[in-house]
């Protein structure tokens, strides 16, 4: 994969990411995605970000009470252990 971003140099910078790097940052993402799930509020709060909504929905429509730390993180962790990663 080729990407373009601006740094703090003046000049676009590309760069070539592996597939190797692909599945490196594909798990970084997992964990800190179960980071966020563990360590997040998810109670007492009367609006959410739209992606956190949407997470509290998703537990909703299966029966696992968000509010409780032990429930949503069994529930994501299960997710995320089985999600395939797309770069193998």
């Amino acid at each position: 994969m080729k990407i373009q971003f601006k740094a703090h140099q003046i000049i676009d910078q590309e760069v070539e990411l592996s597939s190797e790097d692909l599945k490196t940052i594909f798990e970084a993402m997992k964990q800190s995605f179960l980071e966020n799930v563990e360590f997040r509020s998810f109670d007492g709060y009367s609006h959410y970000p739209t992606h956190i909504e949407k997470m509290i929905r998703l537990c909703k429509a299966h029966n696992v009470d968000v509010s409780h730390k032990k429930d949503r993180l069994s529930f994501f962790t299960e997710i995320v252990k089985n999600l395939e990663c797309p770069y193998d």
